[in-house]
């Protein structure tokens, strides 16, 4: 778990994030869970991040800060089916690759690790989607990547 002090309004929070490759992000803000969606727009480096803070619980007034955004509307989900059938693990933010743990011909498991993308200094694991075999990792490290630029490939839909 990440743990980041952030300043909004001249009021500062204690934030800790966990796991960044699951959804919705599990956040802790001055030690409250709260379940946090993240949509990123555009295809480009100059993509913005604007989250939708959903309490896991209900919060006292005060811990909203003034100003606050207005909820936006939810992000379209993947069904766990959609998900588990995929050919190919995309980019899911513009980046840099900082490792890659697979290789053709290897399988892997649901969840495992298969590479890291740096983005916004941040250290994002990528995960396999489903158990398969991988038939062709697309980038190597060093490799600069846009949002939806495929990562991974698998060697056909899951069984």
């Amino acid at each position: 778990m990440r743990s980041f002090r952030v300043r909004v309004s001249d009021k500062t929070y204690q934030v800790e994030v966990d796991d960044i490759s699951k959804s919705p992000l599990n956040v802790i803000v001055n030690g409250r869970s709260f379940a946090v969606e993240v949509e990123w727009q555009g295809a480009d480096s100059e993509a913005t991040v604007r989250p939708e803070v959903m309490p896991t619980r209900p919060a006292p007034e005060e811990a909203t800060p003034a100003g606050a955004r207005p909820a936006l509307p939810p992000t379209p989900q993947v069904s766990e089916s959609e998900r588990a059938s995929a050919v190919t693990v995309d980019a899911p933010m513009p980046g840099v690759i900082l490792e890659v743990h697979v290789k053709p011909s290897q399988s892997v498991s649901r969840g495992q690790e298969l590479c890291v993308l740096e983005a916004m200094k941040m250290r994002n694991s990528i995960r396999s989607p489903r158990d398969g075999e991988i038939l062709e990792v697309l980038v190597a490290a060093g490799a600069k990547v846009a949002y939806g630029d495929p990562l991974i490939r698998f060697t056909g839909p899951a069984s």
